[in-house]
């Protein structure tokens, strides 16, 4: 409410027709908009709970802060029981950066007006005194508070419809589960960092990054995380409490709660002086490709009724049924300039290589090769490369298969589908069994292809969490897929390729239930073929190259890509 009209007029008409007051209204909202587009990351809003929650006795109180800053004359006009109790649900709430900086949701200075100037200042200068308690979850999808016997003729403060990222979209109870979860990862944030300091971080960082080893791609996020904590905390010492909080709200999936994944075990061997080859070796065994971020047991008949609860409110029984999805459907960061159509002789048999011809094509596979590593080939060779082929060798080979929602309008399930931004888009490899343990991999005639010969690429995309922005997401395995022309799949019994830790946070409680809905499900064919089907570039030295010849300003060169950088 406002005092732009005198007291008989508001007690008539309100103000509904106050265009002063609808203005400073229309800022109001502004300036939370302003305020959430400055905190989002990664697509994600979050804003904070404070000391002065639910505050409201007292002079100390928001309201009666908020309240000072008028007139006395033209305090009881403002004093409208409505917007009262928008200020004390709401107005206590603030947003955090980084460095633990908190900004007050509401009442910005550039986003009000003279009338109301001072009692915005007051508010912001009160909640400059309060504690941030913990990430405020709403389930709601507006602010509004307005009195049940309000005529139409009277408009409060509020925020009739509220952005998707600040929506929990489930019951209270769930909510409530949820705040539990923040407090607990918390704790145990605080406890990670007293246990693995700053030091140990940054020198096993080091070792990793000059020697990598098989799976030690899945590590070097979480810990390039927590190194960049370490030193935000050391930076800003007396905000360590809120940039605590901020860590744990815009955590990537499993980053918070970091003790409980496999990257713990080597910083724990390593800081308690275990030689490191024997450290890899435990490192190794418990990132057993088909182990990693899985459950490892049946679910419980409560964890599949949850399961069901859960699916119900979010409405995602249609985002769970999966299919192979169509190059089409991906982002590439490169594709052929032209199509270089195959000669021909002519005649019937024209199209049919020659055995000679199939012979000199396996040996330039073979014979001068560039060795380079992926970023390299990414930064120098593919802005210039015209057409790319790839070699398709015997045995197996690291073949991404692309997937995709049957139901294109589901409701998003996965960390990196957002619904401001859809990207459904998720990847499988198959892993096969020997007496020598598991390895990855699939052969060329699964995908339709022949072993020991060159196909066209059709584009080179990313993995699906990295394909709007290559930074976000650090808790996934950054990939380069070199799609080829007419692959394919052909086996369709392997699962959903829904993974435990690709689904949204909402989901982690029901893993278990997830995981073997996905075992026991059947992947959906795609027509028309061909299908997103690729090989992997290399991310360390010990996996596969792969074999690319580049068509260039009219020459042929080969390349080895070795590892990744």
């Amino acid at each position: 409410m406002t005092q732009h009209l005198a007291p008989a007029i508001l007690e008539k008409k309100g103000n509904v027709d106050d265009v002063e007051y609808h203005a400073y209204l229309h800022r109001f909202q502004q300036g939370f908009e302003k305020n959430l587009s400055t905190a989002r990351q990664n697509g994600i809003a979050r804003v904070f709970n404070t000391s002065l929650r639910g505050s409201h006795n007292g002079f100390n109180g928001l309201w009666q802060q908020y309240l000072a800053g008028f007139p006395e004359e033209q305090r009881a006009y403002h004093n409208c029981s409505a917007c009262r109790r928008f200020v004390e649900r709401y107005g206590h709430l603030v947003t955090l950066d980084e460095v633990g900086n908190a900004t007050p949701l509401f009442f910005a200075d550039e986003y009000t007006d003279d009338i109301h100037r001072e009692a915005a200042r007051n508010v912001r200068v009160r909640l400059g005194q309060a504690r941030v308690t913990g990430v405020y979850v709403s389930t709601k999808d507006a602010w509004v508070l307005n009195n049940k016997t309000d005529n139409p003729i009277w408009h409060h403060y509020g925020i009739p419809r509220l952005p998707r990222d600040l929506i929990f979209p489930r019951s209270d109870k769930r909510a409530a589960e949820q705040l539990s979860q923040y407090n607990t990862q918390y704790r145990m944030m605080q406890q990670t960092l007293a246990e693995f300091p700053k030091e140990l971080l940054s020198k096993t960082l080091t070792i990793l990054l000059a020697n990598p080893f098989q799976g030690t791609e899945k590590v070097v996020g979480v810990y390039q995380w927590l190194l960049a904590l370490h030193e935000r905390l050391e930076a800003h010492p007396g905000k360590r409490h809120n940039i605590l909080w901020h860590a744990v709200a815009y955590a990537p999936a499993g980053f918070a709660s970091f003790r409980s994944l496999a990257g713990a075990t080597l910083l724990e061997d390593l800081r308690d002086g275990l030689e490191f080859e024997h450290a890899k070796r435990k490192f190794l065994a418990v990132m057993d490709p088909l182990k990693k971020s899985r459950p490892q047991t049946a679910p419980t008949r409560g964890n599949i009724q949850r399961a069901e609860e859960i699916v119900g409110e979010l409405g995602i029984a249609n985002s769970l049924k999966r299919r192979i999805a169509r190059p089409d459907e991906l982002r590439s960061i490169w594709k052929p300039a032209i199509v270089l159509p195959t000669p021909t002789d002519g005649g019937v048999f024209g199209h049919l290589k020659a055995k000679d011809d199939q012979a000199a094509q396996v040996l330039e596979a073979q014979t001068d090769e560039i060795v380079i590593t992926w970023d390299k080939f990414r930064r120098t060779v593919l802005p210039i490369a015209e057409k790319i082929d790839i070699y398709v060798g015997h045995g197996l080979q690291s073949f991404s298969i692309f997937t995709t929602a049957v139901d294109a309008e589901a409701p998003p399930i996965l960390q990196w589908d957002k619904e401001e931004a859809r990207n459904p888009l998720a990847t499988y490899n198959w892993m096969s069994s020997s007496p020598m343990g598991r390895t990855s991999g699939s052969p060329a005639t699964q995908h339709g292809l022949s072993p020991l010969r060159f196909y066209p690429v059709t584009g080179i995309s990313l993995a699906p969490p990295h394909q709007a922005d290559e930074n976000s997401h650090p808790n996934h395995l950054k990939q380069a897929v070199f799609l080829i022309e007419d692959a394919c799949e052909t086996k369709f019994d392997a699962g959903l390729g829904l993974f435990p830790d690709t689904l949204k946070s909402e989901l982690n409680s029901v893993r278990r239930t997830i995981e073997a809905h996905s075992n026991a499900g059947n992947m959906k064919d795609v027509s028309p073929l061909p299908h997103a089907v690729g090989l992997q570039a290399p991310i360390s030295p010990q996996a596969r190259p792969l074999q690319v010849r580049v068509h260039a300003n009219g020459q042929k060169l080969n390349y080895k890509i070795d590892r990744w950088d």
